[in-house]
């Protein structure tokens, strides 16, 4: 079975950094859209260094019967996730209001879904998003996905500004890598890794 080529480390270093432009502009606005006092409140979580991990999928069709999942359903451990759906291949649902809303295709679009991460920061006020993927019956997906993730060391919670009267704490402060790993076990026993992390 042919399987798509890969693309090169320059492409990808290139589009990696025209994206973190964008994501810059985004967490500012979401800052703002808080009344955060520090408008680079969620840019300055990342320290000096914005930790972007890329992956390239390939989702094979499938011709079985029912649902077929190429990705079964989670919301990611990372702060914010752009994704790329490079085709026409319908496959991405979004999970709203108990409905599996599919994801229209546009190569020309990119997806910007919230992380588990930026809801603790946040304090709930912007929900992860839960999404799976599903197999196409003819035909085979492909999309390229960049997860913004913060140092694993890094010590993460909702700011003061947000713990006002009438917003209680919604979750817990927490060092990164332990929401990880919470998240990775929560994912193998069919779980959400952001329950783990509620006050």
């Amino acid at each position: 079975m042919f399987k798509p080529s890969l693309p090169s480390k320059e492409i990808l270093h290139e589009y990696s950094t025209r994206v973190k432009t964008v994501v810059k502009l985004i967490l500012r606005v979401m800052a703002e859209s808080l009344n955060l006092e520090e408008t680079d409140y969620f840019i300055s979580q990342f320290g000096e260094k914005m930790g972007i991990y890329c992956r390239c999928c390939h989702y094979p069709s499938s011709s079985r019967p029912g649902p077929v999942f190429g990705l079964r359903p989670h919301s990611d451990n990372s702060v914010i996730t752009i994704i790329s759906q490079g085709g026409d291949v319908e496959g991405l649902e979004l999970l709203k209001d108990d409905q599996w809303i599919k994801v229209p295709t546009n190569p020309d679009v990119l997806l910007i879904m919230v992380g588990d991460l930026m809801e603790i920061m946040s304090n709930g006020r912007f929900k992860s998003s839960v999404h799976r993927v599903v197999a196409h019956r003819e035909r085979e997906r492909i999309s390229t996905i960049l997860f913004y993730m913060l140092d694993p060391e890094k010590e993460i919670g909702p700011p003061e500004e947000l713990l006002k009267e009438g917003s209680p704490r919604m979750y817990r402060d927490l060092k990164v890598k332990d929401y990880i790993d919470a998240h990775l076990k929560s994912y193998s026993e069919g779980k959400r890794g952001i329950d783990w992390a509620k006050a």
